[in-house]
């Protein structure tokens, strides 16, 4: 069995407008969502002669492909997976100069680093961060909470950064984090729901 892969990426080349805003939203949404359906229809499948092992399934899960063949299954919109990954796509859109004159888009791989640390994290039990974007085009994930003040980025560069500042004090400072690692279980624990 032979599949042929396409893809389609927007980016747009003027600020949008609030109607294009929201039409490129849904697209992304679209795309996440295709994204994430067919890694997890084809994580365990046979479909393909053999199951895809785990290793090359999380490899398979950093590309921004869509395959197009596949299709079939929707997935729940209010799912926070989703949800996250709707909102680094749509960041992904903006261009240079989308706060200010000298502000900076997030890179391709800016984009990609969070959505790697996106899929490592189970977020069913972990509280969803505010999502930003700084002018120098880091992305920043933002959680606050009684235990703990929680800041990380992502550059670009295959890692992502942290600072944590816990209820008791405590600070703690980690940089250079591979994008493929979760946060330390310690930190995973402050940010539960509760």
């Amino acid at each position: 069995m032979s599949a042929c892969f396409s893809t389609t990426y927007i980016f747009p080349v003027k600020p949008l407008t609030l109607v294009e805003s929201k039409t490129a939203e849904i697209s992304v949404l679209e795309k996440a969502t295709e994204d994430i359906q067919f890694w997890e229809a084809f994580k365990n499948t046979t479909e393909l002669g053999f199951p895809i092992p785990n290793e090359a399934y999380s490899a398979l899960g950093d590309f921004q492909t869509i395959p197009t063949f596949f299709t079939g299954i929707t997935l729940d919109e209010n799912r926070v997976d989703i949800q996250i990954l709707t909102r680094l796509r749509t960041l992904g859109m903006y261009e240079n100069g989308w706060y200010a004159p000298d502000s900076i888009a997030p890179s391709r791989e800016t984009i990609t680093d969070a959505e790697v640390f996106v899929r490592h994290i189970d977020w069913n039990k972990v509280e969803r961060p505010f999502i930003g974007l700084a002018e120098d085009g880091e992305i920043n994930f933002l959680w606050e909470n009684s235990r703990i003040d929680l800041d990380l980025g992502f550059f670009g560069d295959g890692t992502y950064s942290y600072y944590a500042k816990l209820a008791d004090g405590t600070e703690i400072l980690r940089d250079y984090m591979p994008a493929r690692e979760s946060l330390p279980e310690d930190i995973l624990g402050c940010l539960q729901m509760e």
